[in-house]
């Protein structure tokens, strides 16, 4: 999976309509970067190879973890990847709990 949407003022502007949401310059402006490091984290954890992984029913801290520490270990040498980590690592701290 590439990322191939462009996320620009367009697109921020279609997406506050349709979540019937306003946003002053500022808010927009954080919306496009907040935006462009969720594609970007679906995008490298789209790389990840999940083949003969079960399905998860919930997400436990510990599975979070050792996901986690799987990805950086199988790519720790993709330069990239490995400085987004931190950030995947922030955004998923605040995205589950």
């Amino acid at each position: 999976m590439s990322n191939n949407i462009k996320v620009d003022d367009k697109l921020i502007a279609d997406l506050s309509k349709l979540a019937k949401l306003k946003f002053d310059k500022q808010s927009a402006e954080k919306m496009k970067s907040d935006l462009s490091t969720i594609l970007g984290f679906v995008a490298a954890i789209s790389k990840v190879d999940t083949e003969g992984v079960e399905p998860l029913i919930y997400m436990s801290d510990e599975v979070m973890y050792c996901a986690l520490m799987k990805l950086e270990m199988k790519c720790r040498n993709k330069t990239p990847l490995k400085m987004h980590l931190k950030k995947i690592q922030i955004t998923l701290k605040c995205l589950l709990f």
